[in-house]
Formats: structure tokens, sequence, C-alpha cells
């Protein structure tokens, strides 16, 4: 949940931190997403890979939600938009750690004849957090300005506390 919430968050303060605290532009806001899924194809397929062969899924759920802590501060810590997009594909590389090993885990951890309702429970609880970071990041962006004395500081805030969202996520 915590570490949904954060990826909600930063569905909405990527594009708005590439614009108004980095002055980049739409270009720069594409180049940094497509760079990120970029490396998150073929680092899916390998996080896959070594999951299966070690057979240490929690471990890979936690490096995957620790280098989401770590790619968060990156952003957070961003001068320019190289910054960014560098600390965007240690995002992509990093938290695709956890998504091929979280199903599996979800299949490894219960009976047969339970594993549509975990996998929907999972999916649930994944979607709320999704939502209420979507609704966090909104109200941050819209309403924290004035509370920070810029944009740019109630953003970067914001990246360090996604940062603390995905640590608590690690944590549990």
């Amino acid at each position: 949940l915590p570490t949904n919430m954060a990826g909600g968050c930063f569905d909405s303060l990527l594009p708005v931190f590439i614009v108004l605290a980095l002055g980049g532009s739409v270009a720069d806001v594409a180049a940094v997403s497509v760079a990120a899924s970029l490396a998150a194809v073929p680092s899916l397929v390998f996080w896959g890979a070594v999951s299966d062969t070690m057979k240490w899924r929690k471990h890979f759920v936690v490096i995957g939600f620790m280098g989401r802590a770590v790619a968060y501060t990156l952003m957070g810590l961003s001068l320019g938009t190289g910054q960014l997009l560098f600390a965007n594909i240690v995002m992509g590389l990093m938290a695709s750690a956890s998504t091929p090993a979280m199903s599996i885990l979800i299949l490894e951890s219960f009976r047969k004849d339970v594993w549509s309702e975990k996998i929907g429970l999972f999916n649930k609880v994944a979607g709320i957090g999704n939502i209420l970071g979507i609704a966090l990041g909104s109200m941050w962006i819209a309403f924290t300005p004035g509370l920070f004395g810029s944009i740019e500081a109630s953003l970067r805030l914001l990246f360090i506390f996604n940062a603390t969202l995905a640590l608590v996520g690690s944590w549990l």
C-alpha cells in the first residue's frame, strides 16, 4: 500500500517537476519516461530469471521497494533533466526487481484454491494505494507550494515523502 501510494504520487509529480522545477519541456518529460521504460523491460526479464534461480522472492520485493526509495531520493535532489533521467533509469532497473517476485510469492505462499482470492486482494490493496497516492500527490501539488516557499521546494519534498513511503513498504 505505501509503495503504491508513492507510485501514484510519482505519476502526477514527474511531469510537473520536469516542467516547473527543472524548466524542462514536454520532450524532456517524454525522454525521461521512455528511458525508464526502456530500462525496465530487460530488467524485468533479468530480475525474473534471478528470482526463479535463487527462490528468494521476499528479498527481491525488498530490493525493488528500496530501489524506488533510492530513485525517489535521487529525483528529489536532481538539478537538471539529465540527473532526473539517470534517477528514472535507476527506478526502472531497481523497482522492476519486485514485479515478477510478488506474483510468484503469492502463488508459493498459498494453496491453489485461494490463489484467485489472494491475487485479487493484492491487486485491490495495490489499486487503493495507487489511487490514494494520486489524490495525495494532486493535493500536495495544489496546496503545499505556499507552505514550503516555492513550487520547487514543495515538489522536491514530495519526492522525499515518496522515498519515505517506499521505505515503509520495504519495512513492511
